[in-house]
């Protein structure tokens, strides 16, 4: 048992999800201390990410409290599509290839 986590993309007003994504897509595992360390590659993957579109990060847990005006919790009202799989997908085969690899070179 424990809180599972997903990384929830915000718009400039904090209130509308604009994607989110799960660990386990990167091949880790989504309790905190499974996936969020510096090195690990799901890190280093929204590392890039923000470095190149800044915007609005949550790491939601579902055992969060309910968000104001709503019944759910971030983590409950995002949802993974089958794009954001595909895009993360072919994210990791490039950065697989760079020499070193991106997420060993954060460490």
């Amino acid at each position: 048992m424990g809180q599972y986590y997903r990384v929830i993309f915000l718009d400039e007003t904090g209130k509308t999800i604009l994607n989110s994504w799960c660990p386990f897509i990167a091949g880790c595992g989504s309790k905190l201390m499974e996936h969020a360390a510096v090195g690990n590659q799901f890190v280093a993957i929204i590392e890039h990410l923000l470095l190149h579109t800044p915007t609005r990060v949550v790491w939601a847990g579902d055992y969060a409290d309910k968000e104001p005006e709503s019944d759910k919790n971030l983590y409950r009202r995002s949802t993974i599509e089958e794009s954001d799989r595909k895009v993360l997908i072919t994210f990791l085969l490039f950065m697989s290839r760079a020499s070193p690899p991106y997420w060993a070179a954060v460490v």
